[in-house]
């Protein structure tokens, strides 16, 4: 009975090229090397280079699945990681809102320079810098009447009844201050001629905690 011929390992030694080709290609030409031993029934040498190219075949392999796996794990991360980051850019975009469209009982961040055309809502059960406790639209022709005219209809409506009505009768009056968001000429022109009254903490830059409507 014939010797059994040594395998040359030509088929996995294409796969793990496939997967890491540096080694796959060492595999490959050991493979082509075997065959070439058989064919001039240099069997020792096709064993030997069989050999080397099955071990050649499963280190690419191993290497190449690791580097697969590790790719496809990286994309997951950074395909999660995008869409947290967009999910994260739509809950302040919806927590966003124009002056103009803020209601009684809003609570929210004042930005730093106390003007914005937009601004940030929050839970009043946390952490605010201010709370709406009246709105209303100011009357008037075509021209915008002027600052002084948007500062005075605001003191006249922000510190009389409506404050307190809102914060209670039997509340202290005294840890609050009063603050507005007024029309601007530019506004003005756009039919935006409502005031916002919002109350702030009487400390300056102090938080307030909890709802001020009594």
């Amino acid at each position: 009975m014939p010797p059994r011929q040594p395998a040359t390992h030509l088929a996995s030694s294409i796969v793990s090229t496939a997967l890491f080709w540096p080694v796959g290609i060492a595999a490959i030409l050991k493979s082509v090397a075997a065959r070439r031993a058989l064919a001039a029934q240099d069997l020792p040498a096709a064993t030997a280079a069989g050999k080397s190219a099955r071990t050649l075949a499963i280190v690419g392999t191993c290497i190449g699945s690791v580097l697969l796996l590790v790719s496809v794990v990286m994309t997951i991360a950074v395909t999660t990681a995008s869409l947290h980051a967009a999910e994260s850019e739509d809950a302040v975009s919806d927590a966003s809102i124009d002056v103009e469209d803020l209601d009684v009982g809003d609570c929210l961040a004042l930005p730093a320079s106390g003007i914005a055309s937009t601004v940030e809502l929050l839970d009043c059960a946390g952490p605010h810098t201010a709370e709406v406790f009246h709105t209303f639209e100011m009357a008037g022709a075509a021209a915008f009447p002027g600052a002084e005219a948007v500062k005075q209809a605001a003191s006249e409506a922000c510190t009389g009844e409506a404050f307190a009505q809102y914060i209670g009768a039997e509340t202290d009056a005294s840890g609050y201050s009063i603050n507005y968001f007024g029309p601007t000429s530019a506004s003005w022109s756009m039919q935006n001629r409502g005031i916002t009254c919002f109350l702030v903490s009487a400390e300056e830059g102090g938080e307030l905690t909890g709802s001020a409507r009594g």
